[in-house]
């Protein structure tokens, strides 16, 4: 990914984020040419390295209907 596609995505961080400050951001993706989301963790923010996973909209959507039923809590 280039550079300037990963410093203009407009991140948005979790509204669960940690006391501590470990959170998820999210952006809209479509450096791809498919729409889809960028995830990374917040402390990555180097532009140059952007995203640290790249997800279809079908792929995000599974991920967060997991998430909201409890696949991965603990």
């Amino acid at each position: 990914m280039r550079r300037d596609q990963a410093s203009r995505r407009h991140w948005r961080r979790s509204g669960r984020c940690a006391a501590n400050g470990t959170c998820v951001e999210i952006a809209r993706d479509v450096s791809r040419g498919v729409a889809g989301v960028a995830i990374r963790d917040s402390a990555a923010t180097d532009p140059v390295v952007g995203a640290r996973l790249l997800l279809t909209a079908g792929q995000w959507q599974l991920f967060a209907t997991q998430v909201r039923n409890g696949t991965y809590d603990r």
